[in-house]
């Protein structure tokens, strides 16, 4: 058969198929090519004789056209499962998305919380500012973004407390403030963040453990007013495709809230914890918040979403940015956003120029001006 050309099996094939006769093909062969096919006889028949070359031809094209014919179905198969696929899994998602939001995360945060004693989630935002009562001169520590991974990171919180102690010793104070913007584990926001040292659950309670064990020695030298934002992007456990907030209540900060209610809660120490906070301090009013927010992202969205809140601050007191900055939005109002206690290089701080001092933001307030010290935990 190798003496035919592919052109030639190809032109015999469509003779046959156009439905010509051995003879006829046999006649267009013989003018187009110059084949000469010739009757042969059977050895088992004699008296038998076929074109068994021109016949030999016709078959395996036969065999090498249903193969294709095969071949071109069976991908068009697959093209339409893979298609049907697609979609199934589009809607799968989309199901298991709208599923987990009708559950709105209770399922994993019972798991985590069904030890813990009295447990009674509350969400809303205060109308009101919860008022504190202290006197006048009273300092804030603010602190915020720790990163925290694990026993990796404990030197970093011990470094924190001791420059907190510090500065309450020098200046012999007895009354302090100390507000905590969130992100204070590393969590699973970020591809990076899943080769944590000890896992976001076990960082979670290790946290919350450590913190508490520090305001119960502190308290036992100066009367403390602790504020927790159990809100932040860090600390959610977010599946693939969510946006920010998507699953707020998929959050680990949750978990810590819960935590140092239990452990401080036969301590005279005042705590409050709300994803937002709207506290007022000697009669200034404080809104707090982590700062990842969409209406946190401009200063303008942020005053717009304070006002269709009905929320009048004197001071908005934001994390997540890792760079101190204050400026006023209005007569002696100020927009501060925090230093972080553990910063990093990230494509966002690169874009914007931010100058990395890892530090707690100390504030005192005296009547209509605010002084602003950040506490570096690393010495220049």
């Amino acid at each position: 058969m190798n003496k035919y050309t592919l052109e030639q099996k190809e032109y015999i094939y469509n003779l046959y198929e156009s439905g010509l006769s051995y003879n006829e093909i046999v006649e267009e062969c013989r003018e187009k090519f110059g084949i000469e096919f010739h009757k042969t006889q059977r050895a088992d028949k004699p008296t038998c004789s076929r074109y068994y070359d021109l016949k030999g031809i016709i078959d395996s094209m036969k065999s090498c056209k249903k193969y294709q014919l095969d071949e071109k179905q069976e991908y068009k198969r697959i093209a339409t499962a893979r298609k049907k696929l697609l979609v199934d899994r589009k809607i799968n998602t989309q199901v298991s998305k709208n599923v987990h939001k009708e559950i709105n995360g209770l399922a994993f945060r019972e798991r985590v919380l069904e030890l813990l004693k009295d447990y009674k989630p509350n969400y809303k935002l205060p109308n009101k500012p919860i008022t504190i009562v202290f006197k006048k001169h009273n300092p804030i520590y603010i602190i915020s973004d720790e990163h925290f991974r694990g026993n990796c990171d404990i030197s970093t919180l011990n470094r924190v407390f001791e420059i907190i102690e510090q500065d309450i010793i020098k200046n012999k104070y007895t009354i302090i403030n100390i507000f905590n913007l969130g992100d204070n584990i590393e969590g699973l926001l970020h591809k990076g963040s899943i080769n944590m040292n000890d896992g976001a659950i076990i960082s979670a309670i290790t946290y919350a453990n450590i913190v508490s064990n520090w305001i119960i020695k502190l308290s036992k030298i100066v009367y403390i007013n602790f504020v927790y934002t159990t809100m932040s992007n860090h600390s959610q456990t977010r599946t693939l495709n969510t946006e920010r907030d998507e699953l707020a209540k998929e959050d680990l900060g949750l978990v810590i809230d819960e935590l140092f209610k239990t452990k401080l809660q036969n301590i005279k120490i005042t705590y409050r914890s709300n994803p937002i906070n709207y506290i007022q301090i000697d009669g200034k009013n404080f809104l707090l918040l982590h700062g990842h927010q969409k209406f946190a992202i401009s200063r303008i969205k942020l005053v717009d979403w304070c006002n269709s809140n009905n929320y009048n601050p004197d001071f908005i007191i934001l994390g997540h940015f890792h760079n101190m900055k204050i400026n006023e939005f209005g007569i002696n109002k100020y927009m501060i956003t925090c230093p972080a206690v553990k910063s990093f290089i990230s494509q966002y701080e690169t874009n914007y120029g931010f100058k990395l001092n890892p530090s707690i933001l100390k504030l005192e307030v005296n009547n209509n001006s605010v002084t602003t010290t950040q506490l570096k935990l690393i010495i220049e």
